[in-house]
Protein backbone atom coordinates (compact mmCIF):
# COMPACT_ATOMS: atom_id res chain seq x y z
CA UNK A 1 0.00 0.00 0.00
CA UNK A 2 2.68 2.77 0.69
CA UNK A 3 6.38 2.37 -0.67
CA UNK A 4 9.33 2.73 1.88
CA UNK A 5 9.96 6.70 1.52
CA UNK A 6 5.97 6.66 2.22
CA UNK A 7 6.77 4.31 5.05
CA UNK A 8 9.44 6.29 6.16
CA UNK A 9 7.83 9.61 6.20
CA UNK A 10 4.82 8.22 8.25
CA UNK A 11 7.12 6.61 10.94
CA UNK A 12 9.58 8.87 10.90
CA UNK A 13 13.24 8.45 9.93
CA UNK A 14 14.69 7.32 13.55
CA UNK A 15 12.20 4.84 14.16
CA UNK A 16 12.13 4.06 10.76
CA UNK A 17 16.01 3.40 10.92
CA UNK A 18 15.83 1.55 14.21
CA UNK A 19 13.49 -0.79 12.74
CA UNK A 20 15.13 -1.28 9.71
CA UNK A 21 18.45 -2.15 11.40
CA UNK A 22 16.40 -5.14 13.32
CA UNK A 23 14.84 -6.25 10.90
CA UNK A 24 18.20 -7.09 8.90
CA UNK A 25 19.82 -8.31 11.94
CA UNK A 26 17.42 -11.24 12.25
CA UNK A 27 15.10 -10.06 14.80
CA UNK A 28 11.60 -10.39 12.90
CA UNK A 29 10.24 -13.87 12.59
CA UNK A 30 6.66 -15.29 11.55
CA UNK A 31 5.37 -11.93 9.69
CA UNK A 32 2.18 -12.28 7.95
CA UNK A 33 0.16 -10.34 5.28
CA UNK A 34 -3.32 -10.36 5.19
CA UNK A 35 -5.81 -8.55 3.18
CA UNK A 36 -3.84 -7.96 0.52
CA UNK A 37 -1.22 -6.12 2.86
CA UNK A 38 -3.31 -3.71 4.57
CA UNK A 39 -2.92 -5.67 7.56
CA UNK A 40 1.01 -7.28 8.88
CA UNK A 41 1.50 -9.27 12.14
CA UNK A 42 5.14 -10.61 13.08
CA UNK A 43 6.95 -11.09 15.92
CA UNK A 44 10.12 -9.37 17.25
CA UNK A 45 13.00 -10.73 19.80
CA UNK A 46 13.97 -7.46 22.00
CA UNK A 47 15.03 -8.94 25.09
CA UNK A 48 11.86 -10.53 25.10
CA UNK A 49 9.15 -11.44 22.76
CA UNK A 50 7.43 -8.43 21.77
CA UNK A 51 3.94 -9.21 19.01
CA UNK A 52 2.97 -6.68 16.67
CA UNK A 53 -0.43 -5.71 14.76
CA UNK A 54 -0.09 -3.32 11.69
CA UNK A 55 -3.35 -2.40 9.53
CA UNK A 56 -2.23 0.58 7.08
CA UNK A 57 -5.19 2.54 5.59
CA UNK A 58 -5.70 5.74 3.31
CA UNK A 59 -4.93 7.64 6.32
CA UNK A 60 -1.66 6.26 8.12
CA UNK A 61 0.07 3.30 9.61
CA UNK A 62 -1.92 2.34 12.82
CA UNK A 63 0.44 -0.20 14.81
CA UNK A 64 0.36 -2.02 18.16
CA UNK A 65 2.88 -3.44 19.87
CA UNK A 66 3.11 -5.44 22.82
CA UNK A 67 6.07 -3.55 24.56
CA UNK A 68 5.50 -0.64 26.99
CA UNK A 69 4.68 1.88 23.90
CA UNK A 70 1.93 0.57 22.67
CA UNK A 71 1.88 2.02 19.46
CA UNK A 72 3.78 3.05 16.57
CA UNK A 73 7.48 2.41 17.79
CA UNK A 74 10.63 0.09 16.42
CA UNK A 75 9.27 -3.22 16.41
CA UNK A 76 6.15 -1.62 14.12
CA UNK A 77 8.65 -0.04 11.37
CA UNK A 78 10.46 -3.89 11.81
CA UNK A 79 7.80 -6.25 10.89
CA UNK A 80 6.24 -4.18 8.03
CA UNK A 81 10.04 -3.59 6.55
CA UNK A 82 10.81 -7.71 7.30
CA UNK A 83 7.26 -8.27 5.17
CA UNK A 84 8.65 -6.26 2.55
CA UNK A 85 12.23 -7.71 2.45
CA UNK A 86 10.96 -11.02 1.59
CA UNK A 87 10.50 -9.67 -1.93
CA UNK A 88 12.56 -6.74 -2.50
CA UNK A 89 15.40 -6.55 0.14
CA UNK A 90 15.30 -3.11 2.00
CA UNK A 91 18.55 -0.81 1.16
CA UNK A 92 20.87 -0.06 3.34
CA UNK A 93 21.96 3.05 4.13
CA UNK A 94 25.96 4.20 3.44
CA UNK A 95 28.44 1.57 4.16
CA UNK A 96 25.72 -0.11 6.37
CA UNK A 97 25.51 2.11 9.05
CA UNK A 98 22.78 4.35 11.01
CA UNK A 99 22.01 7.29 9.38
CA UNK A 100 23.30 10.25 11.20
CA UNK A 101 19.64 11.11 12.34
CA UNK A 102 19.63 7.89 14.40
CA UNK A 103 23.68 7.82 15.76
CA UNK A 104 23.48 8.45 19.54
CA UNK A 105 20.09 8.65 19.87
CA UNK A 106 18.62 5.18 18.24
CA UNK A 107 14.65 6.09 17.57
CA UNK A 108 13.71 8.27 20.35
CA UNK A 109 9.69 7.76 21.16
CA UNK A 110 7.05 8.64 23.79
CA UNK A 111 8.61 10.94 26.82
CA UNK A 112 12.35 10.40 25.04
CA UNK A 113 13.01 7.00 26.01
CA UNK A 114 15.35 4.77 24.05
CA UNK A 115 13.72 1.49 22.99
CA UNK A 116 15.94 -1.38 23.38
CA UNK A 117 17.34 -3.65 21.21
CA UNK A 118 17.57 -7.51 20.82
CA UNK A 119 20.27 -7.24 23.65
CA UNK A 120 18.63 -4.99 25.84
CA UNK A 121 21.48 -2.30 25.22
CA UNK A 122 21.48 1.07 23.04
CA UNK A 123 23.79 0.43 20.65
CA UNK A 124 23.61 -2.44 17.92
CA UNK A 125 27.18 -2.14 16.88
CA UNK A 126 28.15 -4.38 20.14
CA UNK A 127 25.75 -7.34 19.23
CA UNK A 128 27.39 -10.53 18.79
CA UNK A 129 26.84 -14.26 18.14
CA UNK A 130 26.92 -16.16 21.42
CA UNK A 131 27.54 -20.28 21.68
CA UNK A 132 25.80 -22.12 25.02
CA UNK A 133 26.72 -25.29 25.65
CA UNK A 134 24.19 -27.25 27.06
CA UNK A 135 24.81 -31.18 29.04
CA UNK A 136 22.41 -34.00 29.25
CA UNK A 137 24.35 -36.12 31.70
CA UNK A 138 23.97 -39.62 31.14
CA UNK A 139 23.85 -41.06 34.72
CA UNK A 140 23.08 -44.43 34.24
CA UNK A 141 25.40 -45.77 31.72
CA UNK A 142 28.36 -48.29 32.12
CA UNK A 143 30.98 -44.53 32.54
CA UNK A 144 29.62 -42.81 35.17
CA UNK A 145 30.69 -39.40 34.37
CA UNK A 146 29.47 -39.29 30.18
CA UNK A 147 27.18 -36.36 29.21
CA UNK A 148 26.08 -35.74 25.86
CA UNK A 149 26.88 -32.37 24.42
CA UNK A 150 25.13 -30.00 22.41
CA UNK A 151 25.14 -25.67 21.24
CA UNK A 152 22.56 -23.19 21.29
CA UNK A 153 22.47 -19.97 19.43
CA UNK A 154 21.98 -16.72 21.35
CA UNK A 155 22.52 -13.06 20.41
CA UNK A 156 23.51 -10.31 23.16
CA UNK A 157 26.69 -8.69 24.19
CA UNK A 158 29.55 -9.43 25.86
CA UNK A 159 28.49 -8.94 29.37
CA UNK A 160 24.82 -8.54 29.26
CA UNK A 161 21.56 -9.97 28.62
CA UNK A 162 20.70 -12.22 25.33
CA UNK A 163 18.28 -13.75 22.91
CA UNK A 164 17.84 -16.69 20.90
CA UNK A 165 19.54 -16.39 17.46
CA UNK A 166 16.70 -16.81 14.96
CA UNK A 167 18.16 -18.65 12.04
CA UNK A 168 15.56 -18.13 9.03
CA UNK A 169 17.83 -15.32 7.22
CA UNK A 170 20.80 -17.19 7.55
CA UNK A 171 19.85 -20.13 6.10
CA UNK A 172 19.52 -18.04 2.87
CA UNK A 173 23.24 -17.11 3.09
CA UNK A 174 22.11 -13.72 4.34
CA UNK A 175 23.80 -13.35 8.21
CA UNK A 176 23.35 -10.29 10.29
CA UNK A 177 25.79 -7.30 10.30
CA UNK A 178 27.18 -8.89 13.59
CA UNK A 179 28.37 -12.21 12.24
CA UNK A 180 31.80 -12.50 11.91
CA UNK A 181 33.03 -14.38 8.96
CA UNK A 182 34.32 -16.94 11.78
CA UNK A 183 30.76 -17.48 12.25
CA UNK A 184 29.72 -17.93 9.01
CA UNK A 185 31.40 -21.40 8.46
CA UNK A 186 30.03 -22.70 12.01
CA UNK A 187 26.44 -21.23 11.40
CA UNK A 188 26.72 -23.16 8.25
CA UNK A 189 27.48 -26.52 9.86
CA UNK A 190 25.12 -26.36 12.54
CA UNK A 191 22.49 -25.44 10.23
CA UNK A 192 23.55 -28.73 8.36
CA UNK A 193 22.71 -30.89 11.60
CA UNK A 194 19.54 -29.66 12.12
CA UNK A 195 17.08 -26.78 11.19
CA UNK A 196 16.65 -25.52 14.49
CA UNK A 197 18.47 -25.77 17.63
CA UNK A 198 19.89 -27.35 19.88
CA UNK A 199 22.36 -28.77 17.85
CA UNK A 200 23.77 -31.88 19.22
CA UNK A 201 27.78 -32.28 18.70
CA UNK A 202 28.28 -35.80 17.53
CA UNK A 203 31.33 -37.64 16.06
CA UNK A 204 34.85 -35.78 14.80
CA UNK A 205 32.48 -33.21 12.85
CA UNK A 206 30.83 -32.06 16.59
CA UNK A 207 34.20 -32.48 18.17
CA UNK A 208 35.64 -29.72 15.42
CA UNK A 209 32.52 -27.38 15.83
CA UNK A 210 32.42 -27.55 19.63
CA UNK A 211 36.57 -25.93 19.20
CA UNK A 212 35.41 -23.73 16.46
CA UNK A 213 32.88 -22.19 18.70
CA UNK A 214 35.51 -21.90 20.93
CA UNK A 215 37.94 -20.67 19.22
CA UNK A 216 35.65 -17.33 18.95
CA UNK A 217 36.00 -16.79 23.05
CA UNK A 218 32.03 -16.93 22.97
CA UNK A 219 31.07 -19.91 24.00
CA UNK A 220 29.45 -20.49 28.08
CA UNK A 221 27.24 -22.87 29.78
CA UNK A 222 23.98 -21.25 29.54
CA UNK A 223 22.45 -17.97 29.08
CA UNK A 224 22.96 -16.60 32.75
CA UNK A 225 26.56 -17.64 32.56
CA UNK A 226 29.55 -14.87 32.04
CA UNK A 227 32.67 -16.89 31.90
CA UNK A 228 33.88 -17.66 28.70
CA UNK A 229 35.06 -21.73 27.74
CA UNK A 230 38.68 -22.18 26.92
CA UNK A 231 41.02 -25.04 24.75
CA UNK A 232 42.56 -26.47 27.59
CA UNK A 233 46.01 -29.03 27.86
CA UNK A 234 45.35 -32.56 26.93
CA UNK A 235 44.12 -34.57 30.01
CA UNK A 236 45.44 -37.89 30.64
CA UNK A 237 43.00 -40.40 32.27
CA UNK A 238 42.81 -44.49 33.32
CA UNK A 239 39.42 -46.27 33.36
CA UNK A 240 38.76 -47.94 37.05
CA UNK A 241 35.78 -49.64 38.41
CA UNK A 242 33.41 -48.49 41.26
CA UNK A 243 30.44 -50.44 42.85
CA UNK A 244 27.47 -48.97 43.17
CA UNK A 245 25.19 -48.97 46.36
CA UNK A 246 22.83 -51.78 44.45
CA UNK A 247 26.09 -53.67 43.37
CA UNK A 248 26.44 -52.03 39.37
CA UNK A 249 29.48 -51.69 38.50
CA UNK A 250 30.30 -48.43 36.36
CA UNK A 251 33.85 -47.41 35.27
CA UNK A 252 35.10 -43.85 35.50
CA UNK A 253 38.35 -41.89 34.83
CA UNK A 254 40.87 -40.99 37.64
CA UNK A 255 39.81 -37.41 36.54
CA UNK A 256 40.74 -33.96 38.73
CA UNK A 257 37.29 -33.59 41.05
CA UNK A 258 37.07 -29.79 39.06
CA UNK A 259 36.29 -32.18 36.25
CA UNK A 260 32.49 -32.09 35.19
CA UNK A 261 31.48 -34.64 32.51
CA UNK A 262 33.09 -36.74 29.58
CA UNK A 263 31.74 -36.10 26.08
CA UNK A 264 32.97 -39.46 24.07
CA UNK A 265 30.19 -39.46 21.71
CA UNK A 266 32.85 -37.04 20.29
CA UNK A 267 35.98 -38.40 18.35
CA UNK A 268 38.33 -37.09 19.82
CA UNK A 269 36.83 -38.00 23.31
CA UNK A 270 36.90 -34.19 24.94
CA UNK A 271 36.61 -33.32 28.79
CA UNK A 272 34.72 -30.35 29.71
CA UNK A 273 35.85 -28.37 33.25
CA UNK A 274 33.48 -25.64 34.51
CA UNK A 275 36.01 -24.51 36.56
CA UNK A 276 37.84 -23.00 35.02
CA UNK A 277 35.87 -22.98 32.14
CA UNK A 278 37.61 -25.12 29.52
CA UNK A 279 37.54 -28.20 27.25
CA UNK A 280 40.29 -30.50 26.90
CA UNK A 281 41.13 -33.66 24.52
CA UNK A 282 41.32 -37.08 26.37
CA UNK A 283 44.40 -39.17 26.01
CA UNK A 284 43.24 -42.58 27.13
CA UNK A 285 44.96 -45.52 26.30
CA UNK A 286 40.98 -46.69 25.29
CA UNK A 287 39.84 -46.18 21.61
CA UNK A 288 37.47 -43.57 21.28
CA UNK A 289 34.96 -45.73 19.56
CA UNK A 290 35.38 -48.26 21.75
CA UNK A 291 34.54 -45.25 24.60
CA UNK A 292 31.59 -44.21 22.82
CA UNK A 293 29.80 -47.95 22.38
CA UNK A 294 30.50 -48.40 26.84
CA UNK A 295 29.14 -44.72 27.45
CA UNK A 296 25.52 -45.98 25.59
CA UNK A 297 25.61 -49.58 27.33
CA UNK A 298 24.11 -49.50 31.08
CA UNK A 299 26.11 -50.04 34.04
CA UNK A 300 27.21 -53.38 34.60
CA UNK A 301 24.69 -56.22 36.52
CA UNK A 302 26.48 -59.06 38.32
CA UNK A 303 25.28 -61.32 35.84
CA UNK A 304 26.44 -59.51 32.80
CA UNK A 305 30.16 -59.13 34.83
CA UNK A 306 31.84 -62.76 33.36
CA UNK A 307 30.42 -62.16 29.78
CA UNK A 308 31.70 -58.09 29.94
CA UNK A 309 34.68 -59.47 30.71
CA UNK A 310 35.44 -62.30 28.00
CA UNK A 311 34.65 -59.34 25.28
CA UNK A 312 36.10 -56.36 26.58
CA UNK A 313 39.08 -57.05 29.87
CA UNK A 314 41.64 -57.61 27.07
CA UNK A 315 41.30 -54.88 25.65
CA UNK A 316 43.49 -51.16 26.14
CA UNK A 317 42.62 -49.47 28.72
CA UNK A 318 40.05 -51.92 29.69
CA UNK A 319 40.16 -52.87 33.36
CA UNK A 320 38.18 -56.57 34.68
CA UNK A 321 35.10 -55.39 36.38
CA UNK A 322 34.89 -57.64 39.96
CA UNK A 323 32.79 -60.44 40.01
CA UNK A 324 30.32 -60.27 42.83
CA UNK A 325 28.10 -63.09 44.28
CA UNK A 326 24.15 -62.38 45.18
CA UNK A 327 23.52 -63.28 48.06
CA UNK A 328 19.43 -64.01 48.53
CA UNK A 329 17.97 -63.21 51.51
CA UNK A 330 14.66 -64.31 53.02
CA UNK A 331 11.34 -62.38 52.95
CA UNK A 332 11.55 -59.28 55.36
CA UNK A 333 8.79 -57.36 56.92
CA UNK A 334 7.59 -54.10 55.22
CA UNK A 335 7.51 -50.51 57.01
CA UNK A 336 5.36 -48.23 54.60
CA UNK A 337 6.55 -44.68 54.18
CA UNK A 338 4.54 -41.61 53.19
CA UNK A 339 7.01 -39.03 52.19
CA UNK A 340 4.93 -35.27 51.81
CA UNK A 341 6.97 -33.07 49.47
CA UNK A 342 5.71 -30.49 46.64
CA UNK A 343 6.47 -30.59 43.43
CA UNK A 344 5.97 -27.62 40.69
CA UNK A 345 4.22 -26.24 42.87
CA UNK A 346 1.55 -28.84 43.49
CA UNK A 347 1.35 -30.72 47.34
CA UNK A 348 1.59 -34.94 46.92
CA UNK A 349 2.62 -37.45 48.83
CA UNK A 350 4.80 -40.71 47.52
CA UNK A 351 4.24 -43.88 48.77
CA UNK A 352 7.32 -46.19 49.73
CA UNK A 353 8.60 -49.27 51.66
CA UNK A 354 11.29 -49.88 53.81
CA UNK A 355 12.46 -53.59 53.44
CA UNK A 356 15.14 -54.09 56.30
CA UNK A 357 17.10 -50.44 55.74
CA UNK A 358 16.35 -50.63 51.87
CA UNK A 359 14.11 -47.71 50.71
CA UNK A 360 12.30 -48.45 47.73
CA UNK A 361 9.48 -46.09 45.67
CA UNK A 362 6.07 -48.01 44.87
CA UNK A 363 6.10 -46.99 41.31
CA UNK A 364 9.15 -48.41 40.41
CA UNK A 365 7.63 -51.49 40.94
CA UNK A 366 5.74 -51.09 37.48
CA UNK A 367 9.15 -50.45 35.45
CA UNK A 368 10.32 -53.81 36.30
CA UNK A 369 12.05 -53.38 39.41
CA UNK A 370 10.54 -56.67 41.17
CA UNK A 371 14.14 -57.41 43.33
CA UNK A 372 16.19 -55.04 45.71
CA UNK A 373 19.56 -55.15 46.15
CA UNK A 374 22.16 -53.85 48.10
CA UNK A 375 25.73 -53.84 49.05
CA UNK A 376 26.82 -54.36 52.60
CA UNK A 377 30.27 -54.83 54.21
CA UNK A 378 31.72 -55.84 50.60
CA UNK A 379 29.09 -58.18 49.69
CA UNK A 380 25.98 -58.13 47.54
CA UNK A 381 22.62 -58.88 48.73
CA UNK A 382 19.00 -59.20 46.87
CA UNK A 383 16.00 -58.97 48.66
CA UNK A 384 12.09 -60.28 46.64
CA UNK A 385 9.88 -57.68 47.18
CA UNK A 386 6.35 -58.55 48.16
CA UNK A 387 4.13 -57.18 45.45
CA UNK A 388 1.00 -58.40 46.22
CA UNK A 389 1.68 -56.85 49.91
CA UNK A 390 2.79 -53.73 48.42
CA UNK A 391 0.10 -53.44 46.53
CA UNK A 392 -2.32 -54.36 49.47
CA UNK A 393 -1.05 -51.58 51.18
CA UNK A 394 -1.26 -49.33 48.73
CA UNK A 395 -5.09 -49.81 48.75
CA UNK A 396 -5.35 -49.24 52.39
CA UNK A 397 -3.77 -45.96 51.86
CA UNK A 398 -6.42 -45.28 48.88
CA UNK A 399 -9.10 -46.12 51.23
CA UNK A 400 -8.28 -43.98 53.92
CA UNK A 401 -7.43 -40.95 51.77
CA UNK A 402 -10.88 -41.65 49.94
CA UNK A 403 -8.50 -40.87 46.51
CA UNK A 404 -6.58 -42.66 43.98
CA UNK A 405 -2.55 -42.61 44.72
CA UNK A 406 -1.44 -43.70 41.57
CA UNK A 407 0.87 -42.48 40.57
CA UNK A 408 1.21 -39.77 44.05
CA UNK A 409 -1.25 -38.85 46.39
CA UNK A 410 -3.06 -35.58 45.53
CA UNK A 411 -5.56 -33.92 47.56
CA UNK A 412 -7.82 -31.11 46.76
CA UNK A 413 -7.12 -28.19 49.17
CA UNK A 414 -5.55 -27.16 52.41
CA UNK A 415 -8.03 -28.48 54.10
CA UNK A 416 -7.89 -31.74 52.73
CA UNK A 417 -4.00 -32.21 53.48
CA UNK A 418 -4.53 -30.83 56.87
CA UNK A 419 -7.46 -33.42 57.40
CA UNK A 420 -5.35 -35.83 56.04
CA UNK A 421 -2.29 -35.24 58.25
CA UNK A 422 -4.23 -34.95 61.78
CA UNK A 423 -5.93 -38.28 60.98
CA UNK A 424 -2.68 -39.92 59.23
CA UNK A 425 -0.81 -39.19 62.15
CA UNK A 426 -3.30 -40.67 64.51
CA UNK A 427 -4.20 -43.82 62.52
CA UNK A 428 -1.51 -44.57 60.12
CA UNK A 429 1.55 -43.83 62.60
CA UNK A 430 0.03 -46.36 64.74
CA UNK A 431 -0.49 -48.76 62.56
CA UNK A 432 3.32 -48.59 61.76
CA UNK A 433 3.51 -46.44 59.32
CA UNK A 434 6.28 -43.43 58.63
CA UNK A 435 5.62 -39.97 57.32
CA UNK A 436 8.16 -37.93 56.25
CA UNK A 437 7.31 -34.10 55.73
CA UNK A 438 9.95 -32.43 53.56
CA UNK A 439 10.49 -28.43 54.45
CA UNK A 440 9.03 -27.31 51.18
CA UNK A 441 5.56 -29.01 51.93
CA UNK A 442 3.15 -26.22 52.17
CA UNK A 443 0.92 -27.94 55.15
CA UNK A 444 3.22 -28.79 58.18
CA UNK A 445 1.59 -29.73 61.23
CA UNK A 446 3.15 -28.82 64.75
CA UNK A 447 3.79 -31.86 66.14
CA UNK A 448 4.72 -31.17 69.46
CA UNK A 449 3.63 -27.43 70.82
CA UNK A 450 6.37 -25.72 73.07
CA UNK A 451 4.48 -23.48 74.92
CA UNK A 452 5.33 -20.14 76.49
CA UNK A 453 3.63 -17.22 78.29
CA UNK A 454 6.10 -14.10 78.42
CA UNK A 455 5.02 -11.50 80.75
CA UNK A 456 6.35 -7.97 80.76
CA UNK A 457 5.64 -4.60 83.08
CA UNK A 458 2.75 -2.35 81.10
CA UNK A 459 4.02 1.48 80.17
CA UNK A 460 0.95 2.33 79.57
CA UNK A 461 0.82 5.90 81.99
CA UNK A 462 -3.19 4.49 83.30
CA UNK A 463 -2.15 1.53 84.11
CA UNK A 464 1.16 0.91 85.60
CA UNK A 465 -0.09 -1.63 87.87
CA UNK A 466 -0.60 -4.00 84.87
CA UNK A 467 1.00 -6.18 82.97
CA UNK A 468 1.32 -7.46 79.58
CA UNK A 469 0.74 -11.56 78.51
CA UNK A 470 1.94 -12.87 75.32
CA UNK A 471 1.00 -16.56 74.75
CA UNK A 472 2.74 -18.58 71.98
CA UNK A 473 4.65 -21.40 70.94
CA UNK A 474 8.34 -22.15 69.67
CA UNK A 475 8.81 -23.20 66.37
CA UNK A 476 12.57 -24.08 65.31
CA UNK A 477 14.00 -21.83 68.09
CA UNK A 478 11.41 -18.47 67.31
CA UNK A 479 9.08 -17.43 69.73
CA UNK A 480 5.84 -16.96 67.37
CA UNK A 481 2.88 -15.37 69.44
CA UNK A 482 -0.63 -16.88 68.40
CA UNK A 483 -2.84 -14.34 70.42
CA UNK A 484 -3.30 -12.34 67.16
CA UNK A 485 -4.19 -15.78 65.23
CA UNK A 486 -6.64 -16.70 67.81
CA UNK A 487 -8.53 -13.31 68.15
CA UNK A 488 -8.75 -13.52 64.54
CA UNK A 489 -10.34 -16.59 64.00
CA UNK A 490 -12.29 -16.92 67.26
CA UNK A 491 -14.13 -13.89 65.54
CA UNK A 492 -15.86 -16.70 63.47
CA UNK A 493 -18.07 -17.86 66.71
CA UNK A 494 -20.89 -16.45 68.43
CA UNK A 495 -20.19 -14.71 72.05
CA UNK A 496 -22.64 -17.77 73.35
CA UNK A 497 -19.73 -19.95 72.06
CA UNK A 498 -16.94 -17.91 73.11
CA UNK A 499 -18.22 -17.49 76.94
CA UNK A 500 -18.79 -20.86 76.91
CA UNK A 501 -22.70 -20.98 77.14
CA UNK A 502 -22.59 -23.87 73.82
CA UNK A 503 -19.13 -25.54 72.54
CA UNK A 504 -17.24 -24.65 70.21
CA UNK A 505 -17.75 -27.53 68.00
CA UNK A 506 -21.01 -26.87 67.75
CA UNK A 507 -20.13 -24.37 65.10
CA UNK A 508 -17.65 -25.45 63.01
CA UNK A 509 -15.60 -23.22 60.15
CA UNK A 510 -13.09 -23.75 57.72
CA UNK A 511 -10.16 -24.07 60.15
CA UNK A 512 -11.97 -26.48 62.22
CA UNK A 513 -10.75 -29.87 61.69
CA UNK A 514 -11.61 -32.92 64.00
CA UNK A 515 -12.00 -31.09 67.28
CA UNK A 516 -9.18 -28.69 66.40
CA UNK A 517 -9.13 -25.39 65.67
CA UNK A 518 -5.63 -24.84 62.84
CA UNK A 519 -3.76 -21.75 63.15
CA UNK A 520 -1.73 -21.12 60.37
CA UNK A 521 1.30 -19.48 61.78
CA UNK A 522 2.77 -19.06 58.16
CA UNK A 523 5.52 -20.79 56.20
CA UNK A 524 3.53 -23.88 56.06
CA UNK A 525 3.49 -24.30 59.61
CA UNK A 526 -0.07 -25.35 61.05
CA UNK A 527 -0.64 -25.54 64.91
CA UNK A 528 -3.27 -27.94 65.93
CA UNK A 529 -4.99 -26.26 68.87
CA UNK A 530 -7.70 -28.67 70.75
CA UNK A 531 -11.16 -27.15 70.65
CA UNK A 532 -11.00 -27.90 74.63
CA UNK A 533 -8.19 -26.35 75.10
CA UNK A 534 -9.01 -23.32 73.23
CA UNK A 535 -12.33 -23.24 75.76
CA UNK A 536 -10.38 -23.36 79.04
CA UNK A 537 -8.12 -20.66 77.75
CA UNK A 538 -11.07 -18.61 76.62
CA UNK A 539 -12.54 -19.57 80.58
CA UNK A 540 -9.79 -18.10 82.34
CA UNK A 541 -8.41 -15.07 79.81
CA UNK A 542 -12.38 -13.71 79.22
CA UNK A 543 -10.91 -10.70 77.34
CA UNK A 544 -10.19 -12.61 74.50
CA UNK A 545 -13.83 -12.67 73.52
CA UNK A 546 -13.12 -8.97 72.68
CA UNK A 547 -11.84 -8.57 69.07
CA UNK A 548 -9.93 -5.48 70.69
CA UNK A 549 -8.33 -7.06 73.43
CA UNK A 550 -4.60 -6.74 72.42
CA UNK A 551 -2.16 -3.67 72.34
CA UNK A 552 -0.16 -3.06 69.59
CA UNK A 553 2.32 -5.57 70.37
CA UNK A 554 0.11 -8.24 70.03
CA UNK A 555 0.05 -8.86 74.23
CA UNK A 556 -2.97 -9.04 76.64
CA UNK A 557 -3.01 -5.75 79.49
CA UNK A 558 -4.04 -7.23 82.68
CA UNK A 559 -3.87 -5.89 86.33
CA UNK A 560 -1.80 -7.26 88.65
CA UNK A 561 -4.12 -8.45 91.29
CA UNK A 562 -5.51 -10.59 89.15
CA UNK A 563 -1.68 -12.93 88.94
CA UNK A 564 -3.93 -15.93 90.30
CA UNK A 565 -5.68 -16.18 86.45
CA UNK A 566 -1.93 -17.26 85.42
CA UNK A 567 -1.60 -20.33 87.79
CA UNK A 568 -5.28 -21.50 86.61
CA UNK A 569 -4.07 -21.03 82.78
CA UNK A 570 -1.47 -23.09 83.37
CA UNK A 571 -2.92 -25.82 85.55
CA UNK A 572 -6.69 -26.27 83.33
CA UNK A 573 -5.75 -25.45 79.62
CA UNK A 574 -2.15 -27.00 79.54
CA UNK A 575 -2.99 -30.43 81.91
CA UNK A 576 -3.40 -32.68 79.19
CA UNK A 577 -1.76 -34.17 75.82
CA UNK A 578 1.73 -33.25 78.14
CA UNK A 579 1.20 -30.02 77.58
CA UNK A 580 3.48 -27.70 79.75
CA UNK A 581 3.11 -23.81 79.19
CA UNK A 582 6.79 -22.52 80.56
CA UNK A 583 6.88 -19.27 81.74
CA UNK A 584 9.35 -16.48 80.34
CA UNK A 585 9.90 -12.47 80.85
CA UNK A 586 10.45 -10.34 83.67
CA UNK A 587 11.73 -12.17 86.80
CA UNK A 588 9.72 -10.70 89.18
CA UNK A 589 6.47 -11.44 87.48
CA UNK A 590 7.17 -15.18 86.76
CA UNK A 591 7.72 -15.90 90.84
CA UNK A 592 4.03 -14.43 90.49
CA UNK A 593 2.69 -16.27 88.12
CA UNK A 594 4.59 -19.77 89.42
Amino acid sequence: MFDLDQIRHKLGDEIFVAGERLAQDGYVTRTRELQSGAVVTGIVFDGEEQRVYVQMTADGIDGECSCRLGENCAHVAAVILHSRMRDNPVPKTAEGSLSKTAEGSLSKTAEGSLPKTAAGSLSLHSQQLLYHLEARPLYETCISQCTEISISLWVGQAHGPSTPFVPHMARSGNFPRYVQPADEEILRDLLALSAEGPYPLIGSIGARLLMDCIATGRTCWGPQQEQRFKIGRTVEANLTWAIKSNGEQQLIFDLPQETNFVCCSLSPVCVISSEPASVSELDSPCEPELLNRLSLRPSLKAEEVAEFNRKFSGLPGIPAAQELTVHYLPKLEITPRLHLLEREGKALAELYFIYDDQLVAYHSAKKGQDKIRFMRDGRLYQIQRDLMLENSIRQQLSDFANVSTTPALTLPDERAWLSFLLRGREILVGQGWEIEVDQQFPYRLIQTAEWYGNLGTSHTSDKMDWFTLELGIMVQGQAVNVLPLLIEQLRHYSPESLRGVKNLSDEPHQQQINQQLMLHLGDGNYLPVPLQRLQKILHTLVELCDQDCLNDDGQLVLPQAQFSRLELLATEAFSEDDAVLEWSGEESLRALAQ
